[in-house]
């Protein structure tokens, strides 16, 4: 679930982009100092910086609130922050992300609803040189794969294609034991998971260009994770965390005017 703050919501609402696409891959954690929380043994803070679903942060013992801090090298941009391949579920009250504004902490509204799934928060763009991870009533044993706080990139066109969101896994692979005549007697699930694609259409040669939107097709090419919603105003519920499947992007012009095209293939992370 993407949430977007107040001000940004009005930001986005004036420009006509609240349903736009947007990517969420500079992951400023990847380099910043970690403290704080209250790790399991073999189970360290560090584990948030490796974009992995698998290698997680666990709380060691429960708390009131456990607090991680990420510390930058210097001050960035951040817009939003996220995480995915979490355990929180019925083991965490509320998650709240927060940046320091040079004076106090500035903290978003707690959030509740803790599915599985990939959580987001979208706030007006800031520049700070830090930001906080809290997580409220948490039980031992909960647990966080991705933490993610950066920039983002939204799209400057409106995307109307077809687009497969992640309601249940998609690719289900079954082995089914059936009788000599024809019965079915049983199956069982070998292998799932999930995968999209979309493709943006019309789109300007400087965006394309632009050190942005380069940055995130070097980043999706070389099969890295990050985090994407394809229409966050409508659909909020599909942010999801994804990386490279199959062909690479490349960029091309669509031989109408100087418009360019870039197809997207993508593994969505079942969490």
């Amino acid at each position: 679930m993407l949430y977007t703050d107040f001000l940004r919501e009005s930001q986005l609402a004036s420009g006509n982009r609240r349903n736009r696409p947007v990517f969420a891959c500079d992951n400023l954690i990847a380099a910043a100092v970690l403290s704080g929380g209250n790790a399991q043994a073999g189970s360290p803070v560090g584990n948030l910086r490796t974009s992995s679903t698998y290698d997680r942060y666990r709380q060691s013992a429960d708390a009131a609130s456990s607090v991680i801090v990420a510390t930058f090298d210097a001050p960035r941009e951040v817009g939003i922050m996220a995480i995915s391949g979490h355990g929180l579920a019925g083991l965490c009250a509320s998650v709240q992300f927060s940046h320091h504004d040079g004076a106090a902490w500035v903290n978003a509204d707690p959030i509740t609803d803790l599915t599985p799934a990939a959580i987001g928060r979208r706030i007006a763009p800031v520049v700070t040189d830090r930001v906080r991870l809290i997580l409220n009533g948490v039980k031992a044993g909960a647990s966080v794969g991705v933490w993610f706080a950066g920039p983002e990139l939204v799209s400057p066109q409106d995307f109307h294609g077809e687009f497969a969101p992640r309601i249940t896994p998609q690719n289900v692979e079954l082995q089914s034991n059936v009788s000599e005549g024809g019965n079915l007697l049983g199956s069982a699930t070998i292998r799932q998971g999930s995968s999209s694609s979309f493709s943006l259409q019309h789109l300007r040669p400087e965006f394309v260009r632009g050190d942005g939107f380069r940055f995130l097709v070097r980043h999706h090419n070389a099969g890295r994770g990050y985090f994407f919603g394809w229409r966050p105003g409508r659909y909020p519920e599909d942010l999801q965390y994804v990386w490279r499947q199959g062909d690479p992007v490349v960029p091309t012009f669509m031989g109408l005017r100087d418009y360019m095209q870039a197809s997207f293939n993508l593994r969505v992370f079942d969490g």
